[in-house]
């Protein structure tokens, strides 16, 4: 049975990395892994969950440096730089059936130029949904509040830096900042120009998962499946949910700490004065 909620996945020994999701993040990404990870047999990695799920900091990590050696190479322009983004991806994306959502839709060409059997699959919605979305998103990942919203929540404690670390990669695809509505609309629109500029027509495959089974089964060459439930995941409800969550034991966690602090300085008033 296909998945039917939001889930951090493993690595597994031996998977063949078949597909390259350049969906933009609020495009469905969560239902198009999940779909995928059902009929490759297999983990698709879904950047934003793996970082927010995951019991260690690790994938962001690698995320955030993978994203530094990209900026590094935009600035120098040196091929060195270059190789050291692919190695870092391979690394990462071993043991994995796909990928999607960013910074991965970023890294589209060093993806295929490591595994050139894969293919493209760019999941879309409507456009002003998206951007509708995407904006809202954009606004409460203010780097500052998420620094000190998280400090206490171990793997979100980075989502600052991630999120500092992609500014320039977007900027240097896309000329813009996420940070309007309409710089998110030249975006959408630009990502898409520019997924048809770096991929091969015969590679790159446009899909609105509202058709369900049926047009990632054509890209993929499988069998649509038969009495298997699409699955229909909302990414941003899903993930807005656990943010929330995460974000409450961040915020109880300073106030045991202020708290506590205060009870010492109110003691230490009373036992020295």
């Amino acid at each position: 049975m296909a998945a039917s909620n939001l889930d951090c996945q493993m690595p597994m020994a031996g998977a063949k990395f078949q597909v390259i999701g350049a969906g933009l993040p609020r495009s469905g990404t969560n239902s198009f892994c999940a779909a995928i990870s059902y009929l490759l047999e297999g983990p698709a990695y879904q950047a934003a969950v793996q970082c927010a799920l995951s019991k260690t900091p690790n994938h962001a990590l690698a995320l955030i440096d993978i994203l530094k050696l990209k900026a590094r190479q935009i600035e120098s322009q040196q091929e060195i730089h270059g190789q050291q983004v692919k190695q870092a991806l391979a690394d990462e994306m071993h043991g994995w059936v796909a990928s999607a959502d960013a910074p991965l839709c970023l890294f589209v060409p060093e993806l295929l130029e490591i595994h050139p059997d894969a293919i493209v699959i760019c999941s879309r919605r409507d456009r002003e949904v998206w951007v509708e979305s995407m904006w809202k998103a954009a606004r409460l990942g203010d780097p500052k509040i998420l620094y000190w919203l998280y400090y206490w929540v171990s793997v979100l404690r980075y989502s600052p830096r991630m999120w500092a670390a992609q500014t320039p990669i977007w900027r240097h695809l896309y000329g813009v900042n996420m940070d309007s509505k309409n710089n998110a609309q030249k975006i959408w629109d630009r990502h898409h120009e520019w997924l048809r500029s770096v991929v091969p027509p015969e590679k790159l495959f446009f899909v609105d998962l509202k058709d369900g089974w049926d047009p990632i089964c054509r890209a993929l060459g499988t069998p649509v499946p038969v009495n298997v439930p699409f699955p229909r995941l909302n990414d941003g409800a899903a993930l807005e949910k656990t943010m929330k969550e995460l974000a409450v034991q961040g915020i109880l966690r300073w106030i045991t700490i202020l708290g506590s602090g205060a009870v010492l300085v109110i003691l230490a008033w009373r036992y020295f004065i």
